[in-house]
């Protein structure tokens, strides 16, 4: 992450501290979370997941990649060597000072063909009931046309929903870490533009091929999925 980004902590409104945009926090230790998660580690920043699945958690704290992908363990084993990569089971711990968290968790088909939402909606609540009110909330796990407006409710105390983006699945199998080096994303008013912007380009670089931002569209008009032009 480039200095003038991670060098500005960001305020937290409605309590829960100062967050960092260069402190993410991932959920779900998936195809596509864990290799977001790695890759944003290894452009420098501090990145925690979240996973609940025993299996798949004791063997990240291994070192181990619990999925293959060409080149993931390697990268693992450099991220967690330099410091910038850790996952836990413990929700307050993975979301603390995060500035943005991603959530990329499965949504399976239930027999008549529509997506099982329960985990996203699992995480999402999870998380914005421990998160700052600076903190970005980022959709990744492939999911219909508005869900993300779906997911902006109240929080806890009567705080104010965070602010959710839209950024789904891309990536395939096999060629997931070059694949994640190309970003579509949609955005709330209430995510502030600029700070995206900053994150697009954190999200992307140093590969960027295309960053597609969409500035303009409120929450009830994104539909929780990406627009390109």
């Amino acid at each position: 992450m480039t200095s003038d980004v991670s060098d500005l902590p960001t305020e937290a409104a409605s309590g829960g501290g100062v967050t960092r945009d260069d402190v993410i926090c991932v959920v779900g230790a998936g195809s596509v979370g864990l290799v977001t998660a790695a890759c944003l580690a290894e452009m420098g920043n501090t990145v925690r997941l979240l996973e609940t699945d025993p299996v798949r958690l004791e063997a990240l704290r291994e070192g181990r990649a619990p999925i293959f992908e060409p080149g993931l363990e390697e990268l693992l084993h450099t991220v967690i060597d330099e410091g910038r990569f850790e996952a836990t089971d413990y929700a307050a711990a993975a979301v603390s000072g995060a500035g943005i968290v991603f959530i990329a968790v499965g949504t399976p088909s239930r027999p008549d063909g529509t997506a099982d939402l329960s985990q996203v909606r699992t995480a999402a609540a999870d998380v914005s009931a421990v998160a700052a009110g600076s903190t970005v909330l980022v959709i990744k796990s492939t999911v219909p046309p508005g869900t993300t407006a779906s997911l902006r409710s109240p929080r806890p105390g009567g705080r104010p929903p965070l602010a959710t983006v839209a950024c789904p699945e891309f990536l395939r199998e096999g060629s997931a870490l070059e694949d994640f080096r190309s970003l579509i994303a949609g955005i709330t008013r209430a995510a502030q533009p600029s700070r995206w912007a900053n994150a697009a380009t954190w999200s992307s670089a140093p590969w960027a091929r295309r960053i597609d931002a969409i500035t303009a569209a409120p929450a009830c008009s994104l539909h929780g999925g990406a627009r390109s032009r």
